[in-house]
């Protein structure tokens, strides 16, 4: 299993500092999609040739013009890209040739999907590479995540799951059982007092689980 940090709210100076802090307890960084409307693709760019070593995720929410803006995300430095699950099909090949020509990964966010298992299979199929069950940020509601990862995973192998949104080390232990390949965590890190200790303690709560 992977972590994830989401960074949504930081400047890129913030982002770096908090980096430097935890930056050994987390597999992915996550440029949130907040951030990159507020610094566009300089933040991408800036935090991946400080962690060269680490992922990093662009979280542009691809909803049109898949290769051409997946082209831009993977120049900036970007090693994962995600794109809406609503998408139209021939927005999902276009992403997926810009991913073939940068060596980078796709990660489908299934918000909103009505039909997830069908949905989750097709995109698999098809060659997205993680299919993210996304609680979102205006909803937050723990039950309807658990809910739709037990639907996704009848879908898709647990190396290909993905699961984000008001994650702690609470609901961790719920989640575990849906064995992800990567769990993305924000404000849990974020709002800590201190978000290293808060990062041992999710590592903890899903060893434990």
């Amino acid at each position: 299993m992977k972590f994830q940090f989401a960074m949504d709210l930081y400047d890129i100076p913030q982002a770096l500092d908090m980096l430097w802090k935890i930056h050994d307890r987390i597999d992915i960084v996550e440029i949130g999609t907040p951030m990159l409307l507020r610094f566009g693709l300089e933040a991408v760019s800036k935090i991946k040739r400080a962690y060269p070593q680490k992922l990093v995720l662009a979280d542009a929410k691809i909803i049109d013009g898949g290769e051409f803006e997946a082209d831009r995300c993977f120049e900036a430095g970007a090693d994962v890209v995600t794109v809406m699950a609503l998408a139209n099909e021939n927005t999902f090949y276009g992403i997926l040739r810009s991913a073939e020509r940068a060596g980078g990964r796709i990660l489908a966010d299934m918000m909103n999907v009505p039909d997830l298992e069908r949905r989750a299979e097709k995109l698999l199929k098809i060659g997205l590479d993680y299919i993210c069950v996304h609680n979102a940020a205006d909803v937050l509601d723990t039950e309807r995540m658990v809910s739709e990862a037990e639907r996704v995973i009848k879908a898709v192998p647990a190396g290909h799951l993905a699961i984000a949104g008001g994650i702690n080390p609470e609901t961790i232990r719920r989640l575990k059982q849906f064995d992800p390949e990567i769990l993305v965590v924000g404000n849990a890190i974020v709002h800590a007092d201190n978000p290293r200790t808060m990062i041992e303690e999710l590592h903890d709560a899903y060893d434990l689980a």
